[in-house]
């Protein structure tokens, strides 16, 4: 009973609070707050004589009319129709919130019209009959109705639906696009490592896209480095490839100082010396000379393993011993 009387009550001071507020236009108009009949009362207000909570005061007052609501301007108070939906006209905030609730507002096409329409507040939308603020994605909720429109509740948060992601500023979701599809900003690629970039999704720099088109993998930036595929050792060499998970040169192909070369045995065409190989080993004992694979010095070619064998001074052959003692002494024999 005492809570039941402290509402009545607050509720009987609210409404008297507005009497006053409106007799005081009332004065203004040569009315008295008191009333007898309603031609005693500014424009669509009434004389009633109120009943609250089975408290039956004992004079009449001026009270706006059914489907009216009061507003103090600075010249008169006044009273004025109330919204019944959305886009109704309005001149005044009030006529909006007395339907719609607070976040509502009388919207001028343009700050000096004199009029406007009833909309919800920005960042507001309609839920049962009154308008409220919505949630961001991402912030908490109870319904999806707390979130914006092609939003969903989950989990108390607002969340996007399948292959849709939030804008910048969260307010509703955009779709996202796979790789090569159109984009207007980052946010759209649904990709991993992948940017818009000049209106399509493409794989962010340092990666490549896979032989399917639909994830980014990252480039190596040396031979032995991990890969899935082969686009991925392109950078370290276009004669590698992803070979066990590893990246490592082509069949054909050796590596030396992390590049893939050639690989050119004894005696066949080379135009640079790392192209030589020897049993599918780099060897020091073979360079390209006159453009073919061959021993170097101090080395003899080995025909029946097609390769290049390092031979002792000691073992080198007579003529060999005999033409540079013939070249020594014509030597002695010049200078003398």
């Amino acid at each position: 009973m005492e809570t039941t009387g402290f509402i009545c009550l607050v509720h009987m001071l609210f409404v008297v609070r507005n009497i006053w507020a409106l007799d005081s236009g009332g004065l203004r108009h040569g009315k008295s707050l008191n009333c007898k009949k309603d031609e005693d009362c500014i424009e669509h207000a009434v004389c009633s004589q109120l009943n609250l909570s089975n408290i039956v005061l004992q004079h009449q007052f001026c009270i706006c009319d059914i489907g009216y609501v009061m507003f103090e301007n600075k010249s008169r108070d006044v009273c004025l129709r109330v919204a019944s939906q959305l886009g109704d006209p309005c001149i005044e905030n009030i006529q909006c919130s007395a339907t719609f609730g607070a976040d509502t507002e009388c919207r001028r096409p343009y700050s000096t019209a004199p009029s406007g329409f009833c909309q919800c507040k920005q960042g507001a939308k309609l839920v049962s009959g009154l308008c409220e603020m919505i949630s961001k994605i991402g912030d908490s909720c109870q319904v999806s109705d707390n979130c914006p429109d092609n939003v969903y509740c989950d989990r108390s948060v607002c969340v996007c639906p399948y292959n849709h992601v939030a804008n910048s500023d969260r307010t509703k979701c955009i779709k996202s696009s796979n790789l090569g599809e159109a984009c207007n900003e980052d946010r759209n690629c649904l990709n991993t490592n992948s940017k818009c970039y000049e209106g399509r999704c493409r794989c962010s720099r340092n990666h490549v896209d896979s032989a399917s088109g639909s994830m980014c993998l990252r480039l190596a930036n040396n031979l032995l480095d991990q890969c899935k595929e082969d686009q991925q050792c392109l950078l370290v060499s276009p004669n590698a490839g992803c070979i066990h998970g590893l990246c490592e040169c082509n069949l054909g192909y050796h590596a030396y100082n992390n590049i893939c070369w050639t690989s050119i045995g004894l005696g066949e065409y080379c135009s640079d010396s790392r192209q030589c190989i020897s049993n599918s080993n780099i060897t020091a004992l073979m360079h390209c000379h006159e453009s073919r694979c061959s021993c170097i010095q101090a080395s003899v070619e080995d025909k029946k393993n097609n390769e290049c064998v390092q031979v002792p001074s000691s073992t080198l052959p007579q003529s060999v011993s005999f033409y540079s003692t013939v070249l020594c002494l014509l030597s002695v024999f010049i200078i003398r």
